[in-house]
Order: structure tokens, then C-alpha cells, then sequence
């Protein structure tokens, strides 16, 4: 394969882009996959890495490139860590942002990378070293990952309201559901209580005095957060 570097700035409030895979599928995929394989090596320049926070996420496009050299993807969140000036997230293929369609975790116009998976924590493998100071990153590989919460934003593009439906299967406890900026600021705080386990539950978002764009829903227990995108279009 071909060795993928991302060069950004440290310290950032959002994410980063680590490496990314296209692969050409049938265009029946259907979107909210559960079951799936993803693998991934990871390396740090930096002495003393003892743990890292990833996510995966899929996007569908009509027309995509496997030459990575051509797609001009985003190498970390906000407007001002790379030379793409805008608010679109890390991995998104500015070159190729015309031809995102719904489908796999996306929803197409505008939700470039897709909805993200909970955050996972792995931590390095032990006195294993490559390529001079590099430290490697245990290789790990997910076999289909369930949620702990079943999601719904509807309508979702929307143009002023929309609801968040969700439902944990089988946690019961304290839950928060916000909205973020795609900057990470908050925009909202939709709820903050118990839920009980098998029990449906919806909140509001009323967009009304804020612009348009990408915003981002963090569900939160004690034990997992789970991130989703909202669209706004006005």
C-alpha cells in the first residue's frame, strides 16, 4: 500500500485525519454499518505516547480517486489548522467534496467523512520500535462493534428543528446529549439525566438564531460518547 502522512498542527480541539481507505462498492450499500473489520498501526514521533483516542467513519462518493496524491484531504478539524480555510472535518477530500452521496455511515450533501464511531483507546505495544525513534502502536482490529445507543436525527439535513431520538439497549444512568460546533464549541445542552435501558427517548434542537452548516450531537454515559453529524441548510 501506499504510506499516507498527515502533517498538522498539535494541540488542536477536534480531530485529526490518521490514514483512510476507497475501495469501490456496489451503490446499494446501505447506510448505519455495524458490521465491519477496520485495522490500524499506529506510530508517534514523540517519546512517552502511552495511549491514543480513534474513531472510524465511511462516506460514499459517485466519483473518487485511489491515487491519494489527488483527493486534498483535510489533515485535522477548524479553519485555521490547515491551508483548506473552512469548517469542513478531517478527511474530508476537498478535491472530490462534489461527488459525496448518501450512503455507508454519510449522508451525503455536505457530510463529507460521515458519522463517526465512539471514541476506542488503545495503548502501545510493549518495547517495540521501527524506522529510529518511532513507537508502535498496538495493531488492532474491531469485528462488528455494536452501539451502546440506537440513534435517529430527523429531519436531518434540516432547515430550522430537529429531533434526536435515542435508546440504549442496555445501559441505564446519567446521560448528556449536547451540541457542538464544528470548533467545539457548544451550542447546546438537549438533555442531562437517567434514561433506563429499552427506553425510547427524543429532545428538540431549534436552530433558528444560528447559521447554517455541519454541527455535531455527543450522546455521553459514563463509559462511552457517541458523536453524530446534524446538517443545517437554510
Amino acid at each position: 500500500g501506499t504510506e499516507w502522512l498527515t502533517v498538522a498542527p498539535p494541540n488542536i480541539a477536534g480531530n485529526y485525519f490518521i490514514s483512510g481507505y476507497s475501495h469501490l462498492l456496489p451503490s446499494t450499500i446501505l447506510r448505519n454499518l455495524s458490521a465491519i473489520t477496520w485495522k490500524g498501526v499506529w506510530t508517534s514521533s514523540k517519546p512517552g505516547v502511552t495511549s491514543l483516542q480513534w474513531k472510524w467513519s465511511a462516506a460514499v462518493y459517485s466519483t473518487f480517486s485511489t491515487d491519494l496524491t489527488t483527493l486534498g484531504v483535510k489533515a485535522a478539524d477548524g479553519d485555521t489548522t490547515t491551508f483548506y480555510t473552512n469548517n469542513d472535518p478531517a478527511g474530508s477530500p476537498e478535491n472530490f467534496k462534489l461527488y459525496v452521496i448518501a450512503g455507508a455511515r454519510g449522508l451525503g450533501n455536505g457530510d463529507y467523512v460521515g458519522t463517526y464511531s465512539g471514541p476506542i483507546s488503545r495503548i502501545p505495544c510493549t518495547n517495540v520500535n521501527f524506522g529510529g525513534s518511532l513507537v508502535r502502536l498496538a495493531e488492532e482490529t474491531l469485528e462488528n462493534e455494536i452501539s451502546d445507543f440506537v440513534v435517529n436525527a430527523y429531519p436531518n439535513p434540516f432547515s430550522s428543528k430537529t429531533t434526536i431520538e435515542f435508546m440504549s439497549p442496555e445501559y441505564s444512568g446519567m446521560t448528556s446529549v449536547e451540541v457542538y460546533s464544528m470548533s467545539g464549541s457548544k451550542i447546546a445542552s438537549l438533555y442531562n439525566g437517567t434514561i433506563e435501558a429499552g427506553a425510547n427517548y427524543s429532545v428538540e434542537f431549534n436552530a433558528e438564531d444560528i447559521p447554517d452548516g455541519i454541527y455535531i450531537y455527543r450522546i455521553a454515559n459514563n463509559s462511552k460518547v457517541i458523536n453524530g453529524r446534524l446538517i443545517l441548510v437554510k
